[in-house]
């Protein structure tokens, strides 16, 4: 069971702490949910996590590594993975090109071998390209696998960059706001994806606004404001936490 662990997470940007002691627990097979208002600091964690933002003080642990210092691509390396608030494609590639970046980390065959075309190369991008339709499949998407990416709705954008993140088949991802934008029936299907990933073992991290979606899928949820942790537990003790109530409503 591979578990990631932050304790005690800090970042300060020129003495304004951003986050400030954080501690908490994603454990694998679980959905976990991190909630709280704009400016609370959800993204700057995640940023901490991920290796794209440099810790301050205290440790992270993903299973039995330390991974506080180490850089984004190593992160990576370790099983992590994430989508972004602001979506992140090649808008002018096709759907299925896009998602196939994402198994970077499983290629075998060199950067020389796929410029020669060499068997072995074309033989790697034929598994790679069937694996990258069975996600499209997965996510009700195979008949857009030729479609520019950047022609499409915005949920189909979102359901490509969490494809691609999935590509790399990771230990634990990192979903920031997946649904936003999306209509209930959009968000419900994709609930019962990120489900689906819990009940194979993954790990996920989910970063929302939507207090309803997060709490239906959720078994432990936290909660930021102004970038301290203001409550944790299940969900019915979180939506019913006083100051969770005013963070989101106000006193």
């Amino acid at each position: 069971m591979t578990t990631l662990g932050i304790d005690h997470v800090s970042k300060s940007f020129g003495g304004v702490h951003a986050v400030a002691d954080i501690s908490m627990q994603v454990p694998s097979g679980k959905i976990t949910g991190l909630i709280g208002p704009n400016g609370a600091g959800k993204t700057t964690l995640i940023n901490l996590i991920t290796g794209m933002l440099a810790v301050s003080g205290g440790h992270i642990r993903f299973g039995d590594r330390d991974i506080t210092q180490a850089p984004a691509h190593m992160v990576a390396r370790a099983g992590i993975a994430r989508t972004f608030q602001n979506i992140r494609l090649l808008a002018e590639a096709s759907v299925i090109d896009n998602v196939m970046i994402g198994f970077y980390r499983r290629e075998t065959t060199s950067t020389l071998a796929s410029l020669l075309g060499l068997p072995a190369a074309r033989g790697e991008t034929r598994t790679l390209r069937t694996r990258a339709l069975a996600l499209l499949e997965r996510f009700g998407m195979a008949h857009l696998a030729e479609h520019e990416a950047g022609g499409l709705a915005y949920g189909h954008q979102r359901r490509v960059e969490m494809m691609r993140a999935l590509a790399s088949q990771p230990a634990l991802i990192l979903l920031d706001e997946p649904v936003a934008g999306m209509n209930d029936v959009e968000a419900g299907e994709l609930g019962e994806i990120f489900s689906g990933l819990a009940r194979a073992g993954m790990g996920v991290l989910l970063i929302e606004h939507n207090v309803r979606f997060v709490t239906q899928l959720c078994h432990q949820i936290y909660v930021l404001d102004s970038g301290r942790m203001i409550a944790s537990g299940t969900p019915t003790e979180v939506v019913n936490n006083p100051a969770v109530i005013t963070a989101y409503l106000g006193a």
